[in-house]
């Protein structure tokens, strides 16, 4: 995954290195599970962003859309932007019923 801002990390989120505070003390090891505390720890030391790696099921949505061809892929995006660019994108929801709408989408293409 990338970095995500620390006002978007939810508890079981992992972090993908260790997180340091300003003048290079570590704050959180690398593989650590986020807890509510970790989360509390990092706004209060003033820190904006952490890298944490993709979720299980995230890493699963990418090898599917690795299994069909990018024409395919690009288009039912395409539609998922296009069906739910009035929903809030941050919201955990909406991200889980655009996954599913694009696999629909592919798994409707191949037939």
């Amino acid at each position: 995954m990338a970095k995500v801002a620390v006002n978007s990390l939810k508890p079981g989120m992992v972090t993908l290195s260790k997180v340091l505070d300003k003048t290079g003390h570590a704050l959180i090891r690398s593989d650590e599970e986020l807890s509510d505390k970790h989360i509390t720890l990092l706004k209060m030391w003033g820190i904006v962003e952490i890298d944490v790696k993709a979720s299980r099921q995230e890493a699963n949505f990418d090898s599917l859309l690795n299994e069909y061809p990018p024409n395919l892929v690009k288009h039912a995006l395409d539609l998922a932007e296009e069906r739910f660019k009035f929903f809030n994108t941050e919201d955990e929801v909406t991200t889980v019923l655009k996954k599913n709408f694009i696999e629909n989408k592919l798994s409707g293409a191949n037939k």
